[in-house]
């Protein structure tokens, strides 16, 4: 039945070279690149979904935004070794030492003291840090909005979370409903 012979012309280094295939393996061939896309499809919709059905809390967010506790060691761990690390020890009472992990337009700063460690500002306008529940720069502004309980659409291109217990928040900017930079301030 596929016993019929197709020619086929290939140009590699500007020579013409004639090669033939059968029919039936034409067909397993189409067939074969069919599921492959189909496949693929497939993984980039189960990824996209994986987000979809879980929204979390601002108060949820803000204590683990990176996916951990803001500490200088889970920093050092997470962004080593593409991130450099400053450090900046303020010799007036109290002494406190301040950390800065950047790399490029990223930054975030953290502050260690006697009694205490925490964040306390950044920038981030990075693709390649994703945030907890799949925040990241380029996303859209109701997508954003679909992955936190109690948040509503808003006109404005500015939405700042923050909360008592946490002593940062987050400010998204958006630019024409896609995220184009997080910052990072003391409330």
């Amino acid at each position: 039945m596929f016993s019929k012979r197709f020619t086929f012309v290939i140009i590699m280094r500007n020579q013409i070279k004639p090669f033939s295939m059968r029919a039936d393996r034409i067909i397993f061939v189409i067939l074969f690149l069919l599921v492959m896309l189909i496949s693929s499809v497939c993984s980039v919709n189960s990824y996209t979904q994986q987000y979809e059905s879980k929204s979390i809390t601002v108060k949820e967010f803000l204590e683990r935004p990176f996916n951990f506790v803001p500490s200088i060691k889970n920093f050092n761990a997470s962004m080593s070794p593409s991130y450099k690390m400053q450090r900046y020890r303020m010799l007036k009472p109290p002494i406190d030492t301040i950390y800065r992990f950047y790399k490029g337009k990223n930054e975030i700063f953290l502050q260690r003291s006697k009694h205490d460690e925490s964040m306390f500002a950044g920038s981030i306008s990075s693709k390649k840090i994703q945030m907890q529940n799949g925040i990241q720069i380029g996303m859209y502004k109701k997508d954003f909005l679909c992955r936190f309980d109690g948040l509503m659409q808003r006109e404005s291109d500015t939405i700042k979370l923050k909360h008592s217990d946490v002593n940062y928040c987050f400010t998204f900017i958006f630019k024409n409903d896609k995220l184009v930079l997080v910052k990072i301030d003391n409330k």
